[in-house]
C-alpha cells in the first residue's frame, strides 16, 4: 500500500514521499488489544487489533493481527574514561581527571575586590595530583575558588596547554570542575611532569614512497640550573636515586667554587648518576656572549627583574640557601621600576632585599620620565608596599632617585619626597644621572644634590649619595647599552619643563 494520506489526495497531489524514519516498529502477532498511536509526517498512524485500512477524518487507521510495540531506543550514554596524571601527553584534550589539590597560589588579580565578580581577573597556579604524578594546573577567575589546597576535585574535558615547554593543564569554558569526595589515593609528588621540557619539532615520515610532515612533541634535556634544591631533590629522586645524591649534585652546582657546567666536571658522583645526568639533563641556562669590564670593576645587566619574576625568585633562592652561594638575603637586592602585582608576590615568597626606582614625587613627572606609572601610579605602588612591609620584620625598602636638573631636583620635590614615604621602612639613595647619546636631560650639580640630602635628613628620613660606577663602559645606572650613538624613544614633554630641557 502506499503511504499517501487523505489530506494530500484532497489537494489533488499524488503521495506523499515518507520523511526518514525515526522509530523502530516491532510486531509482536497473538496478542490483541489496545491501540497504540505515533506521528509519521503530518498523518497520524494508529494500530490496533483488526485487519483493513480506512480512513476517519483524514487520519489513517491501519489494523494488523497483533499490536505494535515502538522501540524509541536511544543510544546508551557513554561512560566517562578517566585518566591518570602520568598519562597527560602534550596538545592533548578531553581528559577527565581526579585529582586532589596540592597547593594553591594567586599570582595575578585585577580589579578591586569589593567590584562584581565579572569585573575581576584572577589567576592562580595550582599544584593537582595522583597516585601517578602532580602537574601544574592553570585556574582562572571563578575556578580560583574552587581550587583549595587539600580538596579533592574532578576536573571534565581538561587540555594541555604549553608554556615554555612545559606542561600546564587547564579547563576552558567547554569543560568544568567539580568537587569530588575526598580521594583514599597518596598523590605522588616526586613526578612532576610540569619540570619536564619538550621540544616542538618537525616530524617527517616516509609512507611507501611518499613522505608525509607532520609536527610533534619530543621530550628534551631537563635543565637544572635554575632548580631550587627541593626541586633538584624531586627531580634526582624521580630518576631512581637517593636525595643524598641531589645533595652532592647541588654543592657541585653552586657549592665547593666548582660551578660545573657538564658532566665531564662533576667528579665525585655516583657513575650511574654521571650517565642519567648526561642523557636527561640540561646545565647551560645562558651562553656568555661578551664581557666589558669597568675600570672600576662594575658588571651589570639590563631589564626589568620582576618581569621575569619565577626565575628571579629561583636565582635568589640559589644565592642564599645555605648549601649554594650562601649569600645574606640583604646582601641580594632585587631592582624594580614598580610592578606591583610582581612586587607583592616578591615580597610574600622572598627575604632578599628590594630597590624601587621612585626617581619622581608627582605622577606628572614621573608618567613622562616612568611610563610604567600610567598603570601603576605612586599612590597604589607607595600604598602597597605601606601594606606589605607592616607584616616583614626588620626590613626596608631601597627607593632610588634618580636626579634630573630642572626636572626632580627642586627643595619642593625633596619636601614631597618625605610626606611620600611615611610609614614606610626605607632607605632613599640619590643617584647622579649619567648622560648618554639620545638623552636630553642633564645631571644635578654635586652642590644641589648635597642640599637636596640635607633637607631628606632634616626632615628624618636615611639618605645616601650614590657615585656613578661603570660609566666609561656604558654600565653606570641608567646607561646600560652599546657605544655610540642610538637612538632612543621620545615622550612628550610636559609644558613646564620645555624650556629647561632646551637651555
Amino acid at each position: 500500500m502506499g503511504w499517501g494520506g487523505a489530506a494530500d489526495r484532497r489537494k489533488g497531489r499524488g503521495p506523499a514521499r515518507p520523511r526518514r524514519r525515526t522509530s523502530v516498529v516491532v510486531v509482536r502477532a497473538g496478542c490483541v488489544g489496545g491501540r497504540l498511536s505515533w506521528s509519521w509526517g503530518r498523518a497520524t498512524v494508529v494500530a490496533g487489533a483488526g485487519e483493513g485500512v480506512g480512513e476517519v477524518g483524514g487520519v489513517v487507521e491501519m489494523g494488523f493481527a497483533g499490536i505494535y510495540e515502538m522501540a524509541e531506543s536511544k543510544p546508551e550514554m557513554r561512560k566517562p574514561v578517566f585518566t591518570k596524571v602520568e598519562q597527560l601527553r602534550p596538545g592533548t584534550s578531553g581528559h577527565n581527571l581526579t585529582v586532589k589539590i596540592v597547593s594553591s597560589k594567586l599570582i595575578m588579580q585585577r580589579g578591586r575586590p569589593d567590584a562584581s565578580q565579572a569585573r575581576q581577573s584572577k589567576i592562580a597556579e595550582c599544584l593537582v595530583g595522583d597516585e601517578t604524578g602532580i602537574i601544574v594546573f592553570t585556574a582562572r577567575n571563578d575556578q580560583v575558588d574552587k581550587m583549595k589546597a587539600g580538596t579533592t576535585v574532578t576536573l571534565r574535558n581538561a587540555k594541555i596547554d604549553m608554556f615554555k615547554g612545559s606542561m600546564r593543564l587547564a579547563v576552558d569554558k567547554w569543560g568544568r570542575i567539580e568537587e569530588a569526595d575526598s580521594a583514599d589515593f597518596t598523590v605522588k609528588e616526586d613526578n612532576n611532569l610540569s619540570l619536564i621540557e619538550f621540544e616542538l619539532v618537525n616530524v617527517v615520515e616516509g609512507v611507501t614512497e611518499n613522505e608525509t610532515q607532520s609536527i610533534g612533541y619530543v621530550k628534551s634535556k631537563t635543565l637544572i640550573k635554575g632548580m631550587r634544591y627541593s626541586e633538584l631533590e624531586n627531580w634526582v629522586q624521580s630518576h631512581g636515586f637517593r636525595p643524598g645524591q641531589a645533595m652532592m649534585l647541588w654543592k657541585r652546582l653552586y657549592g665547593n667554587n666548582i660551578w660545573a657546567q657538564s658532566c665531564d666536571e662533576l667528579e665525585g658522583l655516583n657513575k650511574d648518576l654521571r650517565k642519567m645526568l648526561s642523557e636527561h639533563a640540561e646545565f647551560t641556562a645562558l651562553f656568555l656572549k661578551d664581557v666589558r669590564t669597568a675600570s672600576d670593576g662594575t658588571r651589570k645587566g639590563m631589564g626589568e627583574p620582576l618581569q621575569n619574576i619565577d626565575n628571579v625568585l629561583r636565582a635568589a633562592d640559589v644565592m642564599v640557601d645555605e648549601q649554594g652561594l650562601y649569600f645574606s638575603p640583604r646582601k641580594v637586592t632585587i631592582s624594580t621600576s614598580g610592578l606591583v602585582p610582581q612586587l607583592k608576590r616578591f615580597l610574600h615568597e622572598s627575604n632578599c632585599a628590594i630597590a624601587v626606582s621612585l626617581n619622581a614625587t608627582t605622577d606628572e613627572v614621573r608618567n613622562w620620565i616612568m611610563p610604567i606609572n600610567r598603570k601603576y601610579n605612586l599612590e597604589v605602588l607607595l600604598g602597597t608596599l605601606r601594606d606589605e612591609l607592616c607584616h616583614k620584620h626588620n626590613y626596608q625598602v631601597l627607593f632610588e632617585y634618580v636626579m634630573l636638573a630642572g626636572v626632580n631636583d627642586s627643595m619642593e620635590d625633596a619636601k614631597r619626597l618625605i610626606d611620600l614615604v611615611e610609614d614606610i621602612p626605607c632607605k632613599i639613595n640619590l643617584i647622579s644621572f649619567n648622560p648618554h647619546s639620545g638623552s636630553f636631560f642633564k645631571p644635578t650639580t654635586d652642590e644641589k644634590m648635597i642640599e637636596f640630602r640635607n633637607v631628606l635628613a632634616a626632615g628624618g628620613r636615611r639618605v645616601f649619595l650614590r657615585p656613578s660606577r661603570g660609566d666609561d663602559q656604558m654600565a653606570a645606572c641608567g646607561q646600560l647599552g652599546n657605544l655610540g650613538n642610538l637612538p632612543v624613544p621620545l615622550f612628550r614633554v610636559p609644558s613646564q619643563f620645555e624650556k629647561v630641557l632646551n637651555t
